[in-house]
């Protein structure tokens, strides 16, 4: 991702006392791309491929803002688990949003993995 659809994404996360700076369709044309939810599914894998944490978080933005499909599980469910990012709040409540009984044991672990990070017992 080049620094310049970095700027674009990052124009559609909403600063307290600001309004968004950019706007979806915005997003789609750096990319050449006019289906977000594919553009996100695509920018998800690439980022978690690469183990790069600054576009997945870049990519979990694009996600959210135009929502996240059944085709967005199988990443979402790998990435939950993965050690090299500081994205899971966000993993968690994209796996929770689509309410799949395949993310059960994903979030089953996110959830004692955070317990223990958080040193609950």
């Amino acid at each position: 991702m080049t620094p310049e659809q970095r700027q674009c994404i990052m124009a559609l996360v909403i600063v307290p006392g600001r309004d968004r700076a950019g706007s979806p369709e915005q997003v789609l044309r750096p990319f050449g791309a006019d289906d977000g939810q594919a553009l996100g599914l695509d920018l998800l894998r690439d980022a978690a491929g690469r183990q790069d944490a600054l576009d997945l978080e870049m990519a979990l933005v694009v996600c959210s803002t135009f929502g996240f499909t059944t085709g967005h599980l199988e990443v979402l469910i790998q990435l939950a688990a993965a050690d090299w990012h500081h994205s899971h709040e966000n993993v968690v409540t994209a796996l929770s949003r689509l309410r799949s009984p395949q993310a059960i044991d994903a979030l089953s672990h996110a959830a004692w993995w955070g317990a223990a990070v958080s040193g609950f017992r």
